[in-house]
């Protein structure tokens, strides 16, 4: 089985301003198969944890070595396609891989950690997933790892992990058009230009959901060109979802 190509993304890291043409879907739905939401898991509650490891004061887990693991059991991941990690270390000495079934399962993905600044200053990292093999209810294990350049006995703390469907349209018939969604990553104002587009206007709400599938902020369209206020959400990943009565649109969004 080919993984797919790893994609390795720092949030905090700013990009351009994006226009782009989406993929518009008619008669819109979540997969049977696939989850509505992934559950926030907190690497101090995970089903086991290797004996190296400590729990920080913060809640945090640390100490991670070579070899160190967090596993969590009857974990549904089905249709995941990228899993977000929370972690902080004063290098780049440290890697992560995941692996389905067990310590020495299938890798599924897996990625480098970044040097955050110190051990207490958390980023969020994505990386790509392939859960084609998840059976529904599956054992993960994060196995830590010393990159091929550490030296040091300590690689990063861990925080979090969640896993995500950036695809969790069904589409039956499609059209494209031109949209403009900027500043992305926004740290108080997100710009909507939805000119030129198709969108029945008098049903179209603008909606904003974090990566548990909770929305957290949802406006109607008055204008072809649209602003929302972030300022007030927490630092992360977020699906901004457009639609209408026959549309509707998915993209993610960063926060800082």
């Amino acid at each position: 089985m080919n993984l797919k190509k790893l994609l390795f993304k720092i949030i905090l890291n700013p990009i351009k301003a994006l226009s782009f043409v989406l993929i518009f879907a008619t008669s819109v739905g979540m997969s049977a198969q696939c989850p509505a939401s992934y559950p926030f898991l907190e690497a101090i509650n995970a089903g086991a944890l290797s004996a190296d490891l400590t729990i920080q004061d913060n809640d945090t887990v640390g100490n991670v070595e070579d070899g160190s693991f967090v596993a969590f059991y009857s974990l549904d991941i089905t249709c995941a396609d990228q899993l977000s990690i929370s972690a902080a270390a004063p290098s780049e000495r440290g890697y992560i891989e995941v692996r389905l079934g067990g310590a020495t399962g299938t890798i599924i993905g897996e990625s480098p950690l970044i040097n955050t600044g110190s051990w207490g200053t958390f980023s969020t990292i994505l990386i790509d997933i392939d859960s084609s093999d998840a059976t529904g209810s599956d054992t993960i294990y994060f196995m830590f790892r010393l990159a091929p350049d550490g030296g040091s006995r300590y690689l990063f703390n861990i925080d979090a992990f969640q896993f995500i469907n950036t695809t969790p349209l069904s589409v039956d018939d499609v059209e494209t058009f031109e949209v403009s969604i900027y500043p992305n990553p926004a740290s108080d104002l997100l710009f909507i230009n939805l000119e030129n587009n198709s969108l029945n206007s008098n049903k179209t709400k603008i909606s904003l959901y974090n990566v548990a599938g909770q929305k957290v902020k949802e406006t109607e369209l008055t204008s072809p060109k649209m602003e929302l206020n972030v300022s007030s959400l927490s630092s992360g990943l977020y699906i901004l979802n457009i639609k209408d009565d026959t549309k509707s649109l998915s993209k993610r969004i960063i926060k800082l």
